[in-house]
């Protein structure tokens, strides 16, 4: 699998090229590929003074469940996804990663299947985990999140159930690469991914 990478004191740092306790997931439904190329670009940008430096956006991965959303995703036809869930006191952490085999998908959108993924989600409280983000496969040269995908997460940050969401992991997986993500502020960001 290529990948972009570069070292740092935390390990290697991937870079795509360009909290909430008990996530609640609502149905996730992707408008089709040609209402893609209405989806807003992402750049990063800073609202006040040109000079102030850019956030830098992180999510912290375990190689293990790296591995298990690639060997899932990869091989699969677009579209397929699957949860990511990390420890409750660390945002920025993904431990594990629950493929989503129940989920409706087409060439063009997928539909998580809530009610098996809920049941995931409770177990995972349980053992101190709770869900940081969804990773899906997109089709050939999508590979940036869709306006459908904004949607959701919209949705996903004004339910009341979610009121203590600050952030959420959307990766892309397409065309053999994982593009990372995060939603937070509002808005969609380009993430560094650190594997751990």
């Amino acid at each position: 699998m290529k990948s972009w990478y570069r070292k740092s004191k935390a390990g290697p740092m991937f870079r795509a090229p360009l909290k909430g306790d008990g996530v609640e997931m609502d149905d996730f439904v992707e408008h089709p590929a040609e209402d893609r190329a209405d989806s807003p670009p992402v750049k990063k940008t800073a609202d006040s003074d040109p000079d102030e430096p850019l956030p830098v956006w992180l999510m912290k991965m375990t190689q293990s469940a790296f591995k298990d959303a690639c060997d899932h995703l990869m091989p699969r036809p677009p579209e397929v996804a699957g949860i990511l869930l990390g420890p409750v006191k660390d945002d920025l952490v993904v431990t594990h990663f629950i493929p989503d085999t129940e989920g409706k998908g087409s060439p063009a959108s997928f539909t998580l299947n809530t009610r098996t993924l809920n049941r995931e989600l409770s177990k995972a409280k349980s053992c101190g985990l709770n869900c940081k983000g969804i990773v899906h496969s997109h089709p050939s040269g999508f590979i940036v999140p869709s306006s459908g995908d904004l949607a959701y997460l919209q949705r996903l940050f004004t339910s009341p159930a979610n009121s203590e969401l600050t952030q959420f992991f959307m990766p892309i997986v397409c065309d053999g690469h994982f593009y990372p993500y995060v939603f937070a502020m509002g808005r969609i960001h380009a993430a560094d991914l650190c594997l751990i």
